[in-house]
């Protein structure tokens, strides 16, 4: 068909090839099909467009999965230092001192019939009770700072993760809401795309429907001749 610089109609007819290069005939071929061909531009646009979509969505999903494992694990660490699991142990024999010196003291206040044998006695264990209950009490305060900066510490950390999981939390309801956006764009391309198929079927078969009638038209008016 090189010699044909406007174009020409090959087709089959009864298994013999025929050609039509008459330039109006040829138009009107073209014509018939430029519909087709402008959909199918249009299907094309509309697919990169969907294909540019899908690759952000695949972005932000991959965004999103590393920032949700990062929240993941502030998250536990934060579960970790609001709820400390911290045993503070009283000095030893703390309990026993305090129980000593109460009961000493009890037996002091309440009986009244001792001989002076056993109140000395009773004093001297009331005032050696009191002297190990001031020292286990001693003790327990002097471990009051190291609690104090213990819990401090923690708070701190505590705090610190907040602070680090806040923007993580509001980057995650960003591209939340950037893949709403992408998904209800991809649904409107894909209605879009949708419509156009319907369109480009019609028009292929109308298309198809004109050529037919062409061909059968210019078979009768001749022409249409064999191809060599």
């Amino acid at each position: 068909l090189k010699e044909h610089k406007n174009g020409a109609i090959l087709f089959e007819r009864d298994g013999k090839t025929y050609i039509i290069d008459d330039p109006a005939l040829v138009k009107q071929a073209q014509e018939a099909y430029s519909r087709v061909g402008e959909l199918g531009k249009q299907q094309g646009e509309l697919g990169a467009q969907q294909g540019k979509l899908g690759a952000q969505q695949g972005e932000l999903g991959a965004l999103q999965g590393e920032l949700g494992a990062m929240q993941g694990q502030l998250g536990a660490m934060q579960g970790h230092f609001d709820m400390p699991d911290i045993h503070i142990e009283m000095p030893e024999g703390f309990n026993q001192a305090v129980q000593s010196f109460t009961d000493s003291t009890t037996r002091l206040a309440l009986d009244q019939k001792l001989s002076d044998a056993d109140r000395t006695r009773l004093e001297a264990e009331q005032k050696e009770a009191r002297a190990n209950f001031d020292k286990a009490l001693a003790d327990w305060k002097a471990q009051q700072p190291q609690r104090e900066a213990m819990e401090k510490q923690i708070r701190e950390q505590a705090e610190q993760i907040r602070k680090q999981m806040e923007p993580l939390v509001e980057k995650m309801r960003e591209l939340g809401t950037k893949q709403g956006n992408l998904g209800r764009m991809q649904g409107e391309l894909g209605r879009q795309q949708a419509l156009l198929g319907i369109q480009q079927r019609d028009a292929s078969r109308e298309a198809d429907r004109k050529m037919q009638s062409l061909i059968d038209q210019a078979m009768k008016d001749g022409k249409a001749r064999p191809a060599q």
